[in-house]
This record gives C-alpha cells, sequence and structure tokens, in this order.
C-alpha cells in the first residue's frame, strides 16, 4: 500500500471513529438533558421502584419466602417509600435497576445509558452477521424515535429490541439459541412474544422444537415465579392484560403515531437509495428471508395493538415494528454501500444531524418554566408546591392518596396508590391530592368514588386536596 492510501485509510478510519463516537455520545447527552429539564417519565419512575424494592427487600430479608415477598410488594408493610411494585410489569428490567442502585449517580441515568449501550452493541453485532458497515448499522438503529420510545419513556423497549436483535443473529446462524434470545426479548417487553414464530425458520424439526422449548423456558420460569410469590401462575401476564383491557379504549388509528415510528427509516433508506441510485431488485436469501419475518410478525403486532391506545401510546407500542424497520433499512443502505463506499458519510452526517437537532430541541425547548414546574424532583415543581399545601393544612407529614402517586413517591413525600385497597379501608381516611395536568385521570381510579363523599379542603388550578370526614394521619419514616 503506497502513502496515499495508508493517509485514505487512516482518514477514513478517523472519520468513523468520529461518526461512531457521535452516534453514541449525542443520546447519552440528550438522555441526561431530558432528565435535568423534564424529569424522567412515569413508566421510568415505576420500573426504578420495582428495582429499588427488590434491591431493598433482599438487602433486609435475604432469601424471603414467598408469603412475606408477596406482603412487601404489595405494600401491606405499609412502608411505600420502601417499597413500591407494579407485579403486571415485565420482569427484566428489575434486576437490572436493582444493580445499578448499588452504584453512585442517578439511578436512572444510568439504567438508560446501559440499555443503550446493550443495544447499540446488539445492533453492532447484528450488523456483523448482516455484513453491514457498521457506521451504517448504527446509524440506522440509533434514531431520535429509539431515543426516546426506546430507553427515555418506559426503558423496557430497548432491553426487548436488543434481545430480538441476538435472536436475530443466531436465527442467521441457524442456531436453536435464537429461541432463547426471543424468550428473554418476550419478558423484557410481552409485545415481543410475537417473534416466538420466526424459529420456524430454522426448518430444521429438531432445530425447532430446542429453540421453541429455549423460548418457552424464561417465560415458564416467569410464570412460576408469579405462581410462586402470587398464587397464581402467569400473574403477571394476567395482570398486564387487564390492566391495558382497563385503561385503553378504541380510538382513531393516529397517522402521526405510525409516521413517528416509519419515518426516520424510510428516510434513512431513500437517501441512502437516492444518492447509491439503487435499483429495486428482489432477492429472497435466507438473510432476507429472516428480515422479512421480523418485519411482517412485528407489523402483525402493532396492527393488533393500535386500535386499543391513545395516539401517544400507538407511538410508543411501535417499538418492534420500528426496530424491524430500521434494520430493514440499514439493509437497503448497506447494499448500496458495498458498491458506493461514500454514501455511509452521507446517511451517517444525516443520523448526525437529526440527533443534534433532538439534543438542542430539548435543550432549548425542554427547559420551559412548566416543565421546571412540573418536572419530579425540580426546583419549585408542583410536587413540592403540594407538599407545602399539605403542611398549611396540618397533613404535612401525613401519607396521602393520590393521582399522581409515582412522581409524588418519587420527588420524596409518602403517596398512595389509589389502585390499591387495604381490607379494613384504612387508604379510605387518608387526604387525598388530585393532580389537573399530571397522573392518571381521577374518573378513571377507585379514588373518584370516594371524593364525593370528602370534603374540599384547597383547590386551584393545578390541583385539589380532598378530606374524608374520618381522615387519619399515617405517618411512616423510611429512615
Amino acid at each position: 500500500m503506497g502513502i496515499s492510501g495508508s493517509v485514505h485509510s487512516s482518514s477514513r478510519k478517523a472519520a468513523d471513529f468520529a461518526i461512531i463516537a457521535l452516534l453514541i455520545i449525542l443520546p447519552v447527552a440528550t438522555f441526561y438533558a431530558i432528565l435535568a429539564t423534564a424529569g424522567p417519565s412515569w413508566d421510568i419512575i415505576a420500573r426504578y421502584f420495582d428495582g429499588k424494592t427488590l434491591m431493598n427487600f433482599i438487602a433486609q430479608s435475604g432469601s424471603p419466602h414467598a408469603l412475606s415477598l408477596q406482603y412487601a410488594l404489595a405494600g401491606e408493610s405499609l412502608d411505600s417509600l420502601r417499597y413500591y411494585f407494579e407485579p403486571y410489569r415485565e420482569p427484566v428490567s428489575a434486576p437490572v435497576f436493582a444493580l445499578l442502585s448499588a452504584l453512585p449517580g442517578n439511578t436512572i441515568l444510568l439504567y438508560m445509558i446501559a440499555v443503550f449501550m446493550a443495544y447499540a452493541a446488539a445492533a453492532w453485532f447484528l450488523g456483523k452477521e448482516l455484513g453491514i458497515d457498521r457506521t451504517v448499522m448504527l446509524a440506522a438503529l440509533i434514531s431520535p424515535y429509539a431515543v426516546y420510545f426506546f430507553f427515555v419513556l418506559n426503558g423496557g423497549e430497548g432491553l426487548a429490541a436488543a434481545f430480538a436483535f441476538i435472536g436475530i443473529v443466531y436465527m442467521l446462524r441457524r442456531s436453536p439459541a435464537a429461541g432463547l434470545f426471543f424468550g428473554i426479548a418476550g419478558i423484557a417487553k410481552y409485545p415481543a412474544l410475537i417473534l416466538l414464530p420466526m424459529v420456524l425458520l430454522l426448518w430444521n424439526r429438531k432445530k425447532v422444537l430446542i429453540a421453541s422449548l429455549l423460548a418457552l423456558a424464561p417465560i415458564v420460569a416467569w410464570g412460576i415465579i408469579d405462581g410462586v410469590v402470587w398464587g397464581t401462575p402467569f400473574s403477571s401476564y394476567i395482570q398486564s392484560i387487564q390492566y391495558s383491557n382497563v385503561t385503553a379504549y378504541a380510538v382513531t388509528v393516529s397517522a402521526a403515531a405510525i409516521a413517528a415510528v416509519v419515518a426516520y427509516p424510510a428516510a434513512f433508506a431513500g437517501i441512502g437509495a437516492v444518492f447509491g441510485r439503487l435499483r429495486p431488485r428482489l432477492r429472497l436469501g435466507y438473510r432476507e428471508k429472516v428480515v422479512a419475518a421480523f418485519v411482517a410478525l412485528s407489523l402483525i403486532g402493532y396492527i393488533a395493538i393500535l386500535p386499543h391506545n391513545d395516539p401517544g401510546t400507538q407511538a410508543r407500542y411501535g417499538f418492534l415494528f420500528g426496530a424491524s424497520l430500521m434494520v430493514a433499512a440499514a439493509m437497503v443502505v448497506g447494499s448500496v454501500v458495498r458498491r458506493k463506499p461514500g454514501v455511509r458519510y452521507i446517511v451517517s452526517a444525516f443520523a448526525v444531524s437529526v440527533l443534534a437537532a433532538m439534543l438542542v430541541y430539548v435543550m432549548t425547548f425542554g427547559n420551559t418554566a412548566h416543565t421546571r414546574y412540573y418536572a419530579p424532583g425540580g426546583a419549585n415543581s408542583i410536587y413540592a408546591y403540594a407538599h407545602g399545601i399539605l403542611e398549611g393544612l396540618g397533613y404535612g407529614n401525613c401519607r396521602i392518596v393520590s393521582n399522581a402517586w409515582i412522581l409524588m413517591l418519587y420527588s420524596g413525600y409518602d403517596a398512595y396508590s389509589p389502585y390499591i385497597m387495604y381490607a379494613d379501608g384504612e387508604q379510605a381516611r387518608y387526604p387525598a391530592v388530585v393532580f389537573q395536568e399530571v397522573g392518571v385521570q381521577a374518573n378513571t381510579t377507585p379514588l373518584y368514588s370516594r371524593l364525593r363523599d370528602m370534603k374540599i379542603a384547597y383547590s386551584d388550578s393545578s390541583l385539589t386536596v380532598y378530606v374524608p370526614s374520618n381522615v387519619s394521619c399515617y405517618s411512616y419514616n423510611e429512615t
């Protein structure tokens, strides 16, 4: 190789390194900016508490027997700041949060980064197996949609997508181990269970049987744990379905929600095809069939979910379909790059630009006065404001029931979920704080039926404090 060739190779390596560094750094900076300005989302806070409960309970009880664990996780200990657990959520994120809670720093930020790095590593692994340029693969799969919906909003989607990618790698290797990773993806986020039929593409009966058993292993194991802890096998699955049926309602399918899922992979593939002058050619080898099955099954699962959720949730539950489209887009651009290597820099520049635009948007518009006011733990937040009102009414150290109990708990106040009911009705004697713009709708909870019998102790445009006639003050000191 001549001097010019060596310089060209060094320049390409430097450019690739810079692109990959930006594709990693920009999302991590966005995670930090979102948490600093708007605070964590409701769902990721719930996952944080699941992990915190798991770690605290094991640390205190060693290896607890099922009954005591059930009481603690159900809140029967009355220690809501120490124990809060939502049994209908998928289990994989809880032990991840539990492990990270032992480290210094913001546990939620650490979780976002850890899951993001696992997702990026799985994408790299899949790209290598598909023979796609690494910068192209990461540029295709690290999109603003993925950053927000996979890691910021909930946290289970990124884990499920990462395990699905690894499962696809083993499918491409025609290994039954694919089934195990599809099964883990299914308990990282339940909609990923739709991927289990992919093992049929192994064709060999013995391999399909082994892959099926491996896929069922983590699912059945979690079902057994459910039975031991809660007394009903597969209780988490059952409660998840019941919860979805309660909170979901038939709505018009949102074009904006679908656009959020498909826009980035369509633009990414389109840019690569235009600049590479790609002529569409239908070639269905084994790898194309595997990716096509990934797209088709994800689409079926998405269509099944769409009519039962509001527009915001419709975009969120497109996570698996979005991931499959991003993989397909990477394959399209990857075929172009093999003929025209320079196209990798065009699509990489596009990816870096949209990620940078997302970060600028968050930093510019995410720190509005309204966002600061409603952010959990933020200065002058609405939760501190509510606590000040309760102190003025003489209930500052009392447990309260709230339609935004998750956010109140995260802000350090002793709030109680209106969905958990004690047999003796004790929670009916707690003061109630109903927020107007945050939390679940009060008229969708058991709390609503009790509000009619309470007197309004305080009310303004942001919240209302209700007090029952037989009010009692339960005070718990976590320390």
